[in-house]
Formats: C-alpha cells, sequence, structure tokens
C-alpha cells in the first residue's frame, strides 16, 4: 500500500485516493501512525507546485500533532499554509488551496498559543526583562515584524503590520485555565503614521467583546486601560450575554479613518499589565 503511493508519482488520481486511503485509516483505525506514513509517501518527490500538495501537508500535520509530534507538525502545517511566492514554483498560484492554507495558518496560530500562555496574574511586561508573549495572527500575514526596539531609550514592542488586508492584523495573548482576566492595560505609540487600535477579548464561549476605537498617535504615549465590563459583545454572541473567563485577549490595528492610504503601518507598545 505504501510503496504503491510513493510510486504514484505526478498521478493526481492516485494522490486522491492515497489521501483517502490515509483519512480513512485515521478515522477508521484511529491510527495517527499509520496515516502519517500515507501522507508521507504521497508527499514524497512532490514538489510544492504540485496538486493535493497543501492538503496532504495540512493533513500530515495534523497526524503528527495528534502523535505529539510538535516540531514535525509545525514543519508539515508551515508547508501547507505557505503562499504561493514562498514555495519557488509559480504554478502553485493556481493550484493552492486558500481554504487549506488558512486552516494550517490556524492551526499553527493556536498551537504557538497555547505554547506562549500566560498561566498568572497578575503580569506585567516592561521589555527589560523579556518580550510579550504574544503571537501575530498567522492568516494573512503578509510583512508583518515583531521584535522590540528601544523608543526614547527604553525597549518596547515594535509591531509592523500590513493594514490592508479584510482581516485586521492582531497580537493575541492567551491566559491559562488558572486565570481570569479582568483588566489590561498598556502604552502605545504610531510609528509613521496614525494608527486606531481595537483591544478584542476572546471568552471561553468562543464570544468576542470589543472595545471602541482608539486613536494613536505619533509622537507621543497614549495611555490605555480596558475594564472586561466596559466592553461590549462583538457580533452575535453564542453563550450567555456576559462576558466569561477571558481566554485571548487581542490588539487588532486598523486605519483611523475610512478615506486613509492603506499600507503598513507601526505600533509600539510598552508597560502591558494584566490583573
Amino acid at each position: 500500500m505504501l510503496l504503491w503511493a510513493a510510486a504514484a508519482l505526478a498521478d493526481p488520481t492516485a494522490d486522491w485516493r492515497a489521501l483517502y486511503e490515509a483519512r480513512f485509516v485515521e478515522i477508521a483505525d484511529g491510527t495517527p501512525g499509520n496515516a502519517v506514513l500515507i501522507y508521507q509517501a504521497t508527499l514524497l518527490d512532490r514538489d510544492p507546485g504540485a496538486p493535493l500538495f497543501s492538503t496532504t501537508a495540512f493533513w500530515l500535520g495534523r497526524a503528527q500533532l495528534a502523535m505529539v509530534l510538535i516540531p514535525e507538525a509545525q514543519a508539515s502545517l508551515r508547508a501547507a499554509a505557505a503562499e504561493p511566492e514562498t514555495r519557488g514554483d509559480r504554478r502553485a498560484i493556481f493550484q493552492l488551496d486558500a481554504g487549506i492554507r488558512d486552516s494550517a495558518a490556524a492551526l499553527l496560530e493556536e498551537m504557538a498559543l497555547d505554547a506562549a500562555q500566560v498561566s498568572a496574574l497578575p503580569a506585567a511586561w516592561d521589555f527589560s526583562a523579556g518580550a510579550l508573549p504574544a503571537v501575530g495572527g498567522w492568516r494573512g500575514d503578509g510583512d508583518d515584524r515583531v521584535g522590540i526596539e528601544p523608543v526614547d531609550g527604553q525597549p518596547a514592542l515594535r509591531w509592523t503590520a500590513s493594514l490592508d488586508r479584510a482581516e485586521p492584523p492582531r497580537l493575541t495573548v492567551r491566559f491559562g485555565g488558572g486565570t481570569n482576566v479582568r483588566e489590561f492595560g498598556f502604552r502605545a505609540r504610531a510609528g509613521d503614521r496614525a494608527l486606531a487600535l481595537r483591544v478584542v477579548m476572546v471568552d471561553e464561549w468562543g464570544d468576542r467583546w470589543s472595545s471602541p476605537g482608539i486613536p494613536v498617535g505619533e509622537g507621543a504615549w497614549t495611555a490605555v486601560t480596558i475594564d472586561v465590563r466596559d466592553l461590549e459583545p462583538a457580533g452575535v454572541a453564542i453563550g450567555p450575554r456576559q462576558l466569561g473567563r477571558v481566554v485571548d485577549v487581542r490588539l487588532e490595528a486598523t486605519q483611523p479613518g475610512a478615506g486613509d492610504e492603506p499600507g503598513p503601518g507601526t505600533l509600539f507598545l510598552d508597560d502591558v499589565t494584566a490583573s
């Protein structure tokens, strides 16, 4: 069976058969290890522009994750999530499954958030001793960059993100089950253009609760303190109409006005606190 999958070369029909065979083995037998072997054999000698490369790499990553093969799963999911331009094969732009790419990117983001979650409150970050355990959104990342840079002689978090995408760029901090965030604060300052910032908290029901837009100008720090009691539901709430335990705190960057030019924007953060 595995030899047949490896010998299928670039036959899309054979790739579909191998993919469904692996999915059947994984679901029916509950044996991700055997499925991993079939997925790997299907990808053997395939370049990233081949049909079903993204789909097979995604399911390979899922199966590896079930086996707690974390580095291997991350590598497979990154291959599935890669933009066509990063694959070195222009044919991929016609064969890329955008839904699979987004699913792989979302899973990578979840894995990174779980690995970096905050386990105790109160917590504070002034960037003199280390970075904020924040994770940037993986989907449509473009040229997002996060790092530490001196501002007025003091270290601060620098976040550069593209503002011309359908889904706003975000930084997320995840909080573990032993925490219950009631207040989140920080100082913010724009780089070379004014920005707007929105704080979104996601509770245990998956509901989102949002602050109003916060204008952030250049050249001076804006102090922000968000009390969970001041947040409004964003969209239709699934659970109770009361914010539950906060799982994620997201900072979403947007343009301050509808007529502003799209493009990259830079935001500096300092003195981040959660309690």
